[in-house]
């Protein structure tokens, strides 16, 4: 059986840790950002948060909302390749073509910005905020519904997923609602069906 993941959520939300079990899994891993970062090293430009932002906005504007999913889906060989997960989706045209195209199975992952924030002052990478009002305003970028359907749409994303995951808790509690996800989704899922898994703790 095929399972195709694609994942979506806002900065330091733990989407990248879904990742890193899904690839530990034996999942192949692949990630629309990869696709932003070889445009910013062909034009010579840095590789830091805003620039992806700011080159994917670009992309999308000019070759259309759903390229890095074009792009990223050529990548893939359904013929062999049968678990799949493909990271950093941050547009609802990306989702569209992903389910369409590759029949992909969208996992949300999403924690209260104080959490988020939390976890960015720890893990103190180059080019992400170190205030709180930085984290703020490069938050509203990602999360912010925007009448320009090119932008950034990380909210508009997460209401479109099967499946969102409240990151909150401990690793263990991740990977527990991770497996009841992979769970599930053994058997046929419909799309647009969506679970909501852990609990928000303030």
């Amino acid at each position: 059986m095929r399972q195709i993941f694609g994942l979506v959520g806002p900065i330091a939300s733990g989407k990248g840790s879904v990742g890193q079990i899904l690839k530990e899994l034996g999942y192949e891993y692949y990630s629309l950002s990869d696709v932003i970062r070889e445009e910013l090293k062909k034009r010579g430009l840095p590789i830091n948060r805003q620039s992806l932002q700011d080159m994917g906005d670009e992309l999308r504007k000019e070759f259309g909302d759903g390229v890095l999913a074009i792009r990223t889906g050529e990548r893939v060989d359904v013929s062999s390749q049968t678990k799949v997960v493909i990271d950093s989706i941050r547009n609802p045209a990306e989702i569209e073509l992903l389910r369409s195209h590759l029949g992909a199975i969208i996992i949300g992952v999403t924690a209260s910005p104080e959490a988020r924030f939390k976890r960015v002052v720890a893990r103190a990478r180059e080019g992400e905020p170190k205030s709180w009002e930085d984290f703020l305003a490069m938050d509203r970028r990602e999360t912010e519904k925007c009448s320009d359907s090119s932008k950034i749409n990380v909210t508009g994303c997460l209401e479109m997923a099967n499946y969102v995951i409240t990151n909150e808790g401990t690793a263990d509690d991740l990977m527990d609602n991770l497996r009841k996800i992979l769970k599930e989704t053994l058997g046929a899922t419909k799309e647009g069906s969506r679970r909501r898994r852990g609990s928000e703790r303030r």
